[in-house]
């Protein structure tokens, strides 16, 4: 939870405007409704384990969004787990409770609802939420978990990362071979 924590804030502050002083401190604020428009996304956590899955929000409005878990086996083959559509949204004073419902004919997922609860917050131009997610079962069954987005694409850089370690490492390697 830590770690997907220190990530994300880390991506996110590399993405900020290269005029900004490094120094500066941001406090921390409740987010507003209309703050909450744009794609948002976290990795899905579960048993305390950063899975090979992640949730995307995209709020249209604050009362239109759409929630997608996306999932992946290997590089050549991802998947949706589930893809809901807002049913209900509160934020009051940076309380936030979301409640999602799978989309007929698009959703496969054992999923009846997915409810986030949380803060939503900002902190100069990094808005976050942070809380549980609650998936709810058609057996009746509840889990939930730890969840932590972030107002952007940053799983994006996660992946661009690993891609140029990847090729850092093979260019390493086929260069010594050569010697």
């Amino acid at each position: 939870m830590l770690i997907i924590r220190f990530a994300c804030i880390l991506m996110m502050a590399s993405a900020l405007p290269a005029t900004q002083s490094k120094a500066d401190v941001f406090s921390e604020e409740s987010l507003q409704p209309n703050q909450l428009v744009g794609a948002w996304e976290a990795l899905v956590e579960r048993e305390g384990m950063a899975g090979p899955s992640l949730y995307q929000i995209l709020f249209v409005s604050p009362q239109e969004a759409w929630l997608v878990e996306a999932g992946s086996i290997n590089s050549e083959f991802a998947h949706t787990e589930f893809f809901g559509r807002l049913q209900s949204a509160n934020l009051d004073k940076g309380q936030i409770i979301l409640e999602f419902t799978p989309l007929q004919g698009q959703s496969k997922s054992e999923y009846v609802s997915v409810r986030i609860e949380g803060r939503a917050t900002r902190a100069g131009d990094l808005k976050f939420i942070e809380g549980k997610i609650i998936l709810k079962r058609k057996d009746d069954k509840v889990s939930n978990e730890h969840v932590f987005f972030a107002n952007n694409l940053w799983t994006r850089w996660i992946v661009n990362a690993s891609i140029a370690a990847e090729e850092a490492i093979n260019e390493v390697r086929h260069s010594n071979r050569a010697k």
